[in-house]
C-alpha cells in the first residue's frame, strides 16, 4: 500500500473510526474478540501501512474533518440520513 509522506496516526480521527466505523462494519462479537492495537485494525482495512508507519491515502481520506463527510455519504440509505456531523 502506498503511505502518505509525513502523514502520522494524529491525522486521522481515531475516536470516530472506533466509535462509528468499526461497529458498522464488523458485528459486537468481532469487535469484543478483537484484541489487536488501532495500527493492526487500521492496517487490516487499508487505511494503515505498519512496514512506513504511516496513513495510507485512504487513511488520509478518512482522516480528521473527512471522516465525518465520509461517513455521511456511506449514510445515506441508511437511518443516519438527514443526521449532521
Amino acid at each position: 500500500m502506498l503511505c502518505h509522506a509525513g502523514a502520522s496516526l494524529e491525522n486521522l480521527d481515531i475516536q470516530l473510526f472506533k466509535k462509528e466505523y468499526l461497529p458498522r462494519a464488523f458485528s459486537e462479537d468481532v469487535l469484543s474478540e478483537d484484541n489487536r492495537e488501532i495500527k493492526q485494525k487500521l492496517q487490516s482495512l487499508g487505511f494503515y501501512d505498519l512496514r512506513f508507519d504511516c496513513p495510507t491515502y485512504a487513511g488520509i481520506i478518512l482522516g480528521r474533518g473527512s471522516f465525518s463527510w465520509v461517513y455521511t455519504i456511506c449514510s445515506i440509505e441508511g437511518e443516519d440520513h438527514g443526521r449532521k456531523y
